[in-house]
């Protein structure tokens, strides 16, 4: 959230839907300022398998909306049980 608190522009969620007994993103929503620029982060993540966690883990750019990924609150988990 680093870059949306310098822009001033805070608004909008982030949620992801991850599926629990493979950590792996199923689906995202967001409607959050430079969802266009997440979601060419989040989009080759699902397509190629990297785990929720991968993401959440990953270096990013200081000063890039992609920094948000370590601070995600809305989080669907899915079990698949």
């Amino acid at each position: 959230m680093l870059r949306a608190r310098a822009v001033e522009d805070t608004r909008g969620p982030m949620t992801f839907v991850i599926d629990l007994g493979t950590d792996k993103i199923s689906g995202a929503a967001l409607l959050s300022a430079d969802g266009q620029e997440i979601i060419n982060t989040v989009a080759p993540a699902m397509r190629h398998g990297i785990t929720a966690s991968e993401l959440r883990n990953s270096i990013d750019t200081h000063l890039s909306s992609t920094e948000a990924f370590n601070d995600v609150s809305g989080v669907v988990v899915l079990n698949d049980t």
